[in-house]
This record gives structure tokens, C-alpha cells and sequence, in this order.
């Protein structure tokens, strides 16, 4: 039987320190249902992730998004993250992988999976003065026991502490309170916190433990205006007080979800390492298979047979170079162009990494194949027939292509992944995203070093707007653009709305800057019938949302 941990806290930040009082929540109040009553079949909007690397399947809510694992998005080969990871002491992977779910940044009440290995005993105290000191948890009797009911806090060190005053633990349900002090100066934000919690035992050979979290509930307020610890500890009270009322609303839900989640988990043994199906293509024309068998050799790691079907300058020891890391390559899409050559995209493999699709031309040359051109596909989308998009790397290059109406047309080309990462304006990728619904415009978005951005190309006037988006969004009748966000580190962040046509007609343009301060959450909506666009943003410290309501009939807020 599943068992759940119900966590219940009201969490300090303390000058970048976490500690927790009591809080005041009814626990009579919290009826669990049974977890063991689930259909047997998957639910209306849910779908089913199944992770062969690290032996795990699950149902999963669509409105959460994809499951999305880290640090390796593409994950294929666990001792990898192991050898990567595992030296840097204080790394949040250093002992563990972790699934999460796209809409995680808008929607916090989302679960979290943590896959630890052996070598994880608990979480490290969150401050950075006494971080690798000791443990928050005792994970690692939880593991012993296979029982999440024995998970404790408890901490005690130079002033830093953490005492499980309260805890309660029935057949499958388990609540504790956490009373965390700190000696040190008060600063920052308190967190009022409030999930959910299971332990499985799993087997791949490396991160066998899993740890399954589910926020329910979470609320903040600034410290700034308390100068004394008890003042704002009674403060956090105070407004946790107000916060059970929101319990009630999102408790059952998200328990429900959770407990679903919970009871749709199927155990895979597992090496630690994809084992893909590699096919030797079957073709008869004689060209064809040629192709086919040079790449399935290189997929084979059989680089010498593969060398030997090449007409090219590199030696054996360049091709090996070139091939070592690769485990898997799929040709598709074969066709001889008027000139005799053959153009095909083929997939190339390399473990924890997203497969590298190529364009490539070839020739055939006595029995051997020549390389003419081949260009990286970072990303590709259509229209129609008559329009699409792709961005593609040349060396070190990458260029933005639409093609229309048989045209190829450079919408820009910039030298990526060169100097250092903190220099403005250095970028790792682009990326095509979609066209809008009439085609007149595509969207390319660019990836710097931990933020990202996008932008409009006007596929009429052949231009790019000059305004950059976090999340954009374009209205059903491609009329108008609009997006609402508070995006990472150097994104565009802002609430931004542009009236589309010739000429394009910029009508709201506000940074993160003029947003309200402590702007931390956000939420879209356009309403189609009133012509409104909405903005909603969370403050810290306030109660009520900041609203932004646009009427673009009026072209202006209202």
C-alpha cells in the first residue's frame, strides 16, 4: 500500500536561512481518501510517461504539463549524471536526478520526483553558513526501512535548529509540524508551506530512491518591516491563519491528484542505460542501401566498416573522433535530387543529449559516399506547402531560413557560443517555435545563458519587430500578440501587447521594471468577446493580486 507524508510548516527565510514555526492548521479537518480506490484504466486527461533509464512508469495530469527530467533533459546512460555530478559537493544533482513538470514555473502545486542514490542521507540545512554540517532529515532511515511513517526533522547546530514538535502517521498518511530557530540577524521572506510526501524503493542500479513531492499550498511575505524575530513570527501566524480557509479548496483536489499519481506508479528493473533497436535500413536500389549501411555501422560503433564506405579527406582517427560517443542514427526522408545527388536528415544519438538531426547531401562516387553539404536542423516548422521555417547550424553559425513559396529567404545569421557566457548578447541557440495563424508571422525564439527570449518575424514585409517576448501568445484572429510575464535571469520579462499589420503597432511595452515591485508569479488571459487582455501578478507582500487590464478597442488600460 502507497503510503503519503503530509508535510505542514510555516517556513522562514532568515538572511537567506530557512526555519519554520508551528502553525495552526486543524488536522480533523484533512480527511484522507483511500489511495487503494483508483481505476485501473487512465483517467480523462491524463497520459502515461514511461522512463526505461530509471525503471519507472506513471500516469500523469496533461494540465501539469510534460514530465521533464534534469540534468539531462535527454536522459540515457545514469553513471554519466554520477561522474558528472557527484564530486561537486554542494550541487543539487550531485546526488540525485529529478522530474518535473513543464507548467512547474506557473503553477507551483505540481509533484516533483526525486531519484537519490545511496550516497544521499538527507537534505543539507538550506543556509549557507552551516550547509554540509548535517542533515535537515533522516532520509536514510527511511530508505533502511522502506517506510516513509520514520521520515523525522531534526537539526541542532551553532544556533541553527529544527524540531519536529508534532507528527501523526496512519496506515498510508503521515503529518508532522517543523519548528525551525535561527540565531542570526532577521532578513528576507517568510514561506508558509504546505505538501505532501512518499517514499518507493526503485532498481536501476544507481538512483534507487525515490522521493515523491507535492506542494499544496504556499504563501510569502516580506520581513522588511519586522526588526524582531517574535513580531514577524507572529505575523507568519497570523496570515497562516487566513491561508487554512485556501486549504479547503485546493486540499482535496491536489490530494486526489497525488494519491492517483501515486497508485498508477509501475516499477521497472533497469540497467541505468537506454538499449535502443538499431535496424539495418532495407532498400533496393543499391545507393540507397549504401547510405543505409553506412549509418548503420556508425550506429553499431562499428566506425572502421563505417570508414571504409566514405570518399573523404579525415583519416580513421578523425572519423573515430568524430563517431565515438555516438549509440544510435536514423536515416529518413531519402531522395535523389536532379543533379544525381541524394538528400536525406538522419538522426544522430549521443547518450544524456538530444539527437542532433542533420540535412545532408551526398553523392555516390564508385561504390563510396562523398559528403557535398550537411547543416544541423536545430529546429523545423510548417505552415504549409508553400511555407515553413528552419533554423540550422553551419559551423558556427546559425541562421534562420523561411522558405515561401519556393524561395529561401535568410531571416538572420549570427555566430553563436563564442567568448564568454556573460557577455551581452551571447547566444547558445535559436530556435523556429510556430507561425501564427494566418502565416503572416513566425516566431524564432533565442537562448542565452540561463534566460531566453523571443521575437516576431513578419513574413510579409520580410522585417522583425523590434520588441522581445517571454511567453507570447497570439489572439485567434492573429490581430494582436500579447504576453504577461516575470521571466529567469536576463529574459524579457515584462506585459507587452502589439496591435499586428503593416506597419506592426507597438501598444504596451512595459519591462520588469515597471511592473509592481516584488512581482514573483503571473497569469494571462485574453478575452475574446470584451477584447481584454489581463495581466495578474503576485506581490510578496500583498494580499490582493496587482491587476493589469488592457482594453485594446480602446488602446488603452482601464
Amino acid at each position: 500500500m502507497k503510503k503519503i507524508i503530509l508535510l505542514l510548516s510555516v517556513l522562514v527565510l532568515v538572511g537567506g536561512c530557512q526555519f519554520n514555526v508551528n502553525g495552526t492548521v486543524d488536522f480533523d479537518d484533512l480527511e484522507p481518501s483511500n489511495p487503494d480506490v483508483i481505476e485501473d484504466s487512465v483517467k480523462e486527461g491524463w497520459s502515461v510517461y514511461r522512463n526505461e533509464v530509471l525503471g519507472i512508469e506513471f500516469e500523469y495530469k496533461d494540465e501539469w504539463g510534460t514530465p521533464e527530467v534534469s540534468p539531462y533533459k535527454y536522459l540515457t546512460r545514469l553513471k554519466d549524471v554520477q561522474e558528472e555530478y557527484g564530486s561537486q559537493q554542494y550541487n543539487y544533482f550531485k546526488d540525485q536526478v529529478e522530474i518535473r513538470f513543464t507548467n512547474y514555473n506557473s503553477n507551483y502545486k505540481l509533484p516533483k520526483l526525486h531519484f537519490y542514490n545511496d550516497q544521499h542521507k538527507g537534505d543539507d540545512y538550506p543556509n549557507g553558513l552551516v550547509m554540509g554540517e548535517g542533515y535537515v532529515d533522516n532520509f536514510d532511515e527511511v530508505v533502511e526501512s522502506g517506510d516513509i511513517c520514520e521520515y523525522r526533522f531534526s537539526y541542532d547546530n551553532e544556533g541553527f535548529t529544527a524540531t519536529q514538535v508534532y507528527d501523526e502517521c496512519t496506515s498510508y498518511d503521515y503529518t508532522s509540524i517543523i519548528y525551525y530557530t535561527e540565531s542570526s540577524r532577521l532578513a528576507g521572506y517568510y514561506n508558509y508551506n504546505f505538501s505532501l510526501y512518499s517514499y518507493e524503493p526503485l532498481v536501476n542500479g544507481f538512483y534507487e530512491n525515490l522521493l515523491i513531492e507535492q506542494p499544496v499550498a504556499v504563501r510569502q511575505l516580506r520581513s522588511n518591516s519586522y526588526t524582531q524575530p517574535d513580531e514577524a513570527v507572529s505575523a507568519v501566524i497570523e496570515q497562516a491563519r487566513e491561508y487554512e480557509k485556501e486549504f479547503d479548496v485546493v486540499y482535496d483536489e491536489v490530494k486526489s491528484d497525488f494519491e492517483y499519481l501515486l497508485s498508477s506508479i509501475e516499477l521497472i528493473e533497469s540497467s541505468g542505460i537506454i538499449n535502443p533497436e538499431i535496424k539495418r535500413g532495407q532498400a533496393s536500389n543499391k545507393d540507397h542501401q549504401l547510405i543505409y549501411d553506412y549509418y548503420y555501422n556508425i550506429a553499431i560503433g562499428d566506425l572502421g566498416s563505417a570508414y571504409d564506405l566514405n570518399e573523404g579527406s579525415e583519416t580513421l582517427a578523425q572519423f573515430r573522433e568524430w563517431y565515438k560517443d555516438t549509440y544510435n542514427a536514423e536515416v529518413y526522408g531519402l531522395n535523389q535530387l536532379q543533379n544525381g545527388n541524394y538528400e536525406f536528415r538522419v538522426n544522430l544519438y549521443e547518450h544524456n543529449k538530444r539527437p542532433d538531426e542533420y540535412r545532408v547531401v551526398k553523392s555516390v562516387i564508385d561504390g563510396k559516399l562523398k559528403s557535398v553539404s550537411s547543416v544541423q536542423v536545430l529546429s523545423e516548422v510548417k505552415y504549409n506547402d508553400d511555407l515553413s521555417a528552419m533554423a540550422i547550424k553551419e559551423g558556427s553559425n546559425i541562421k534562420v531560413l523561411v522558405y515561401k513559396d519556393g524561395k529561401e529567404i535568410l531571416v538572420e545569421s549570427v555566430e553563436t557560443m563564442t567568448g564568454d557566457h556573460l557577455t551581452e548578447g551571447f547566444i547558445r541557440a535559436r530556435e523556429v517555435s510556430e507561425f501564427s495563424e494566418d502565416g503572416n508571422y513566425l516566431e524564432v525564439i533565442e537562448y542565452g545563458w540561463e534566460w531566453s527570449s523571443t521575437y516576431l518575424y513578419n513574413v510579409v514585409t520580410e522585417e522583425k519587430l523590434d520588441v522581445n517576448f517571454e511567453f507570447p501568445e497570439f489572439t485567434a484572429d492573429s490581430k494582436y500578440i500579447y504576453d504577461c510575464s516575470v521571466g529567469d535571469i536576463g529574459s524579457a520579462a515584462g506585459f507587452k501587447i502589439v496591435k499586428l499589420g503593416n506597419p506592426d503597432e507597438v501598444l504596451v511595452d512595459m519591462t520588469y521594471e515597471d511592473l509592481p515591485e516584488g512581482s514573483y508569479g503571473y497569469k494571462c488571459t485574453y478575452d475574446a468577446e470584451k477584447a481584454l487582455v489581463e495581466a495578474t501578478y503576485v506581490v510578496y507582500d500583498e494580499v490582493e493580486r496587482t491587476r493589469l487590464v488592457y482594453d485594446l478597442l480602446a488602446e488603452d488600460f482601464l
